[in-house]
C-alpha cells in the first residue's frame, strides 16, 4: 500500500507478504525500486512479512506487477511470484 503514484515515482510503499526475508531487490515491472528498507528483526535479515520500498519513474496509466526478489529465490533459481502491482497516474 499504496497500490498507486504519479508517474514521477517516488511513492513509499509497504509490501505485505510471506516469505520477504533477505530481500535483494524490488522491481515495478523491469525497473528495480530505488530503495528499500527490512522492517529489522533480531536476526539481521528483515521481516518475513513485511518490507518498504519507492516506486520508481514509470508510465502514466500503466499498471505494472511487483515482485521481491529475495537471496532465497536468488540462490534457488525460483523467479519471485507476487499478485501485487502498481498503477502510475
Amino acid at each position: 500500500a499504496p497500490d498507486s503514484g504519479p508517474a514521477a515515482g517516488g511513492t513509499a510503499t509497504d509490501i505485505t507478504g510471506a516469505n520477504l526475508s533477505c530481500p535483494l531487490s524490488v522491481q515495478f515491472g523491469a525497473v528495480a525500486a530505488p530503495s528499500l528498507t527490512t522492517v529489522q528483526t533480531i536476526l539481521g535479515c528483515g521481516s518475513t512479512q513485511s518490507l518498504a520500498a519507492t516506486a520508481p519513474p514509470g508510465i502514466d496509466r500503466e499498471t505494472v506487477p511487483v515482485t521481491v526478489q529475495t537471496a532465497e529465490s536468488f540462490y534457488s533459481g525460483s523467479a519471485p511470484q507476487s499478485s501485487a502491482s502498481f498503477s502510475y497516474r
